[in-house]
């Protein structure tokens, strides 16, 4: 076996046609010689009586014997080629198929129909591209002006629907006499494998050098932003060592602080992507309150601008608590609003968030320049920026993609060009994990439009009790029917539905929740509405810490 797994292709070809051709020879002599042996049988003559018939009979024995070994041997040189012989008779038009090729693929021969075995059939399960190129060499041996046949083509011979490749030899074996080719004698070999091969070596030559393109690239970038920033540093910090007015030395401070932190930036993202292709990058699942967040986004970014867009936090109807990375979901809103300031000039850049399905959908809408159509692919490309005079490096939106693809998720935009875009991404949605150490604490629902006033009571409640906030009135009921709160801090005085008309609606839902009105009116009416309108207590503003607890273990003393 490990001599013909040796040969090349058309050595093993040759072999085999050789092998195929004395084969025949020995089929005819020993016909021949059967027929002489009947013939003096029929005849009376005793081949025992003659010793020139034992010698022919022994002759006739060994070419048997002979014949018998090349048969096996041809078998396996078949078996080891993956070759599979072919003879058709030209006259006819039929094609006759060695079941080697049958057994090869687990098919029943007894499936086919005779018309299988047709010229015209074995043509038409040739690959379309690949049948004219067949149909000129054939033509070509029919006329006379070639005796072989050699080319690689697609065939579907079994009618299974899957083209392979395979290489395709025939020589012609018999003529008649005009010396037209009436009989060729063939092989197919199965090469599927080798193409693959072939293939899949292309392909990861091409991967390598697109490889090696996007690393020269990223470095020619990488090595331009740096030194971008590393300019204004370095010159202004020699500018500042000779410079005098203290105006003019505040003025290039600003400008070596600012490219100082760009520069950083820059580093902080390509050690991003660095994480994030190294499989570095760690995930830390924690419950988020989603309003929470991108309120303190809308306020952090809202400080950052300096013309008259204004940042606006779209809040969703239901309020959402996620299972997430609190720091990477931060760092996916920022690099999308950071992006909007970049590109708009005035109006608004709205973030939110839904739940859809079980994923959950946060956006950030901008009414900016928008994105030309012929970019929109490749917005999410390393180093892609619209334009080359806004600040930044074309990062962000590539880090996004990537963190995204780490979490399950994708992103997305829509735009249009001079209207605006809008960046959607999506994450998992695996509702909220249990708090160690907080599962037996109270939860209070804190109904606080303010943000400062809100986290001055969480500073007081949060060592003992479990804290969640609502925004407003809608907030505050949609949040009570989710959550099931043991007791509410009520603000009076909020946005839409106000305090004592959402502490109303809770108390028809539920008449033994304790409430707690809050309010800066401090005057006996305030109470006496605020009591009638279903709140237990009422405590009036500023806060007193030691007073507020008292108030909350009094109402809960029956839960405590």
């Amino acid at each position: 076996m490990g001599v013909y797994e040796s040969l090349t292709r058309e050595e093993l070809v040759r072999k085999l046609l050789a092998q195929e051709n004395l084969c025949h020879e020995l089929q005819g002599k020993v016909g021949k010689l059967k027929e002489e042996i009947s013939q003096q049988a029929k005849n009376g003559e005793s081949m025992r009586a003659n010793e020139g018939d034992l010698c022919e009979n022994v002759t006739v024995k060994r070419t048997e014997r002979f014949l018998t070994d090349n048969v096996a041997r041809l078998s396996l040189m078949l078996e080891a080629g993956n070759v599979f012989p072919w003879y058709a008779d030209i006259a006819s038009g039929k094609i006759e198929i060695g079941d080697e090729l049958f057994k090869a693929y687990g098919v029943d021969r007894k499936e086919f129909q005779d018309d299988f075995f047709s010229i015209a059939t074995f043509v038409a399960s040739i690959y379309p591209d690949d049948r004219g190129i067949f149909e000129a060499i054939y033509n070509n041996l029919l006329a006379g002006e070639s005796c072989k046949i050699g080319l690689e083509l697609r065939l579907d011979l079994l009618n299974t629907g899957e083209y392979k490749w395979v290489d395709l030899k025939g020589v012609a074996q018999e003529f008649d006499e005009r010396g037209k080719v009436t009989k060729v004698l063939g092989f197919i070999a199965d090469i599927q494998k080798r193409r693959d091969d072939e293939q899949a070596l292309i392909e990861a030559k091409q991967r390598a050098e697109e490889s090696d393109r996007l690393k020269s690239a990223f470095l020619a970038n990488v090595s331009h932003e740096i030194r971008t920033p590393l300019n204004a540093i370095v010159g202004f910090s020699e500018v500042i060592a000779h410079t005098e007015g203290e105006c003019e030395r505040e003025e290039y401070l600003d400008i070596v602080k600012a490219n100082s932190n760009l520069l950083l930036h820059l580093i902080n993202d390509i050690l991003d992507l660095s994480r994030i292709e190294s499989g570095k990058m760690e995930f830390i699942d924690e419950n988020i309150q989603m309003d929470e967040l991108c309120e303190e986004l809308r306020q952090m970014h809202q400080m950052r601008i300096k013309n008259d867009v204004k940042v606006i936090f779209e809040r969703p109807a239901v309020s959402l608590t996620i299972v997430s990375d609190s720091h990477r979901l931060r760092q996916l809103y920022s690099n999308l609003i950071s992006n909007a300031i970049k590109y708009t000039e005035k109006g608004s850049i709205t973030l939110g968030y839904k739940l859809k399905g079980n994923m959950m959908e946060g956006y950030v809408r901008d009414t900016g320049s928008g994105i030309p159509v012929e970019k929109l692919n490749n917005v999410f490309g390393r180093f892609e920026k619209l334009d080359l005079l806004k600040q930044g490096f074309g990062l962000g939106l590539s880090i996004c993609k990537s963190i995204l693809d780490k979490m399950g998720g994708k992103i997305w935009v829509e735009s249009e060009l001079g209207v605006g875009s809008c960046f959607y991404f999506s994450i998992p949605y695996n509702g909220t994990l249990p708090v160690a150490g907080e599962q037996n604490k109270p939860l209070i629902l804190v109904a606080e439009d303010m943000d400062c006033n809100y986290e001055l009571v969480k500073a007081i409640l949060e060592e003992r009790y479990s804290v969640l906030r609502a925004n407003d009135g809608i907030d505050v009921v949609t949040k009570y029917e989710s959550h099931k709160p043991d007791l509410i801090l009520m603000d009076v005085r909020m946005p839409g539905l106000d305090g004592l008309s959402a502490a109303g609606i809770i108390r028809e839902l539920n008449p033994t929740i304790p409430i707690i009105a809050t309010t800066a009116f401090a005057f006996e009416t305030d109470r006496e509405m605020a009591l009638a309108a279903g709140c237990n207590e009422y405590m009036s503003k500023p806060l007193e810490a030691e007073k507020l607890k008292t108030m909350i273990e009094r109402c809960l003393e029956n839960k405590l």
